[in-house]
């Protein structure tokens, strides 16, 4: 017979009993910000500022690229004009490697419904540049909510 040993509590002593499983602080949300515009990844990255959500931020295809495989982020705000590697090739990847990752599209380029067709579902919806921070937080306020995000797309083209 195994005896335990006993713990003093104020005047009284109690047996030691087996310790209540820790609580594991909950995960951060991981946020991939893709632009190879700094000043734009930067003021997209203050958006996040006092959410409970980790930063990550690549200003190339091939950052991104890394970033995806190391941090399998949540959600990615990904430019598609970046100096490498096309962002279609990063939405390529993600669709590929089977991430849970959510996609906002940001571009100054002229896109349409069709061009993100094959990302059903993985991409949210895209804001053209330049768009306004209230838009972006609106967003964020959504995707932390859960709720559904209206894509921001036409089938004719004017996003």
């Amino acid at each position: 017979m195994r005896i335990r040993p006993r713990v003093a509590v104020g005047l009284f002593s109690r047996k030691k009993g087996p310790e209540a499983p820790k609580e594991a602080a909950p995960r951060k949300s991981t946020v991939l910000i893709v632009d190879d515009d700094i000043t734009i990844a930067d003021l997209n990255q203050a958006v996040f500022e006092g959410r409970s959500w980790r930063v990550v931020t690549a200003y190339n295809g091939l950052g991104a690229l890394r970033s995806l495989n190391e941090e399998k982020p949540d959600l990615v705000l990904l430019d598609l004009m970046l100096p490498d590697v096309p962002g279609e090739r990063v939405l390529e990847s993600i669709t590929k490697a089977r991430l849970r990752s959510k996609v906002v599209v940001v571009t100054g380029r002229f896109v349409t419904y069709k061009d993100f067709e094959a990302y059903k579902g993985t991409v949210l919806t895209v804001l053209r540049k330049p768009y306004d921070m209230k838009t972006l937080q609106t967003l964020i306020d959504s995707f932390e909510a859960g709720t559904e995000i209206p894509t921001n797309m036409s089938s004719v083209g004017d996003v």
